[in-house]
């Protein structure tokens, strides 16, 4: 599964950054995102659900 998939996962459940990153790091490690790159898909992400209507 890719980190992206991950991240998107983690994101449509609601998870903050915070949280997504502390999960991550459980689960990976030294594999586990910066909270830099979190916080650069979720505002993709949320920028993905303004333009398609909030789906």
């Amino acid at each position: 599964m890719s980190m992206s998939a991950i991240l998107r996962y983690n994101f449509t459940r609601g998870l903050s950054i915070d949280q997504c990153l502390e999960e991550m790091t459980i689960a990976l490690n030294n594999g586990s995102p910066h909270r830099t790159t979190i916080f650069t898909w979720y505002k993709e992400f949320q920028r993905e659900q303004f333009h398609s209507g909030g789906r």
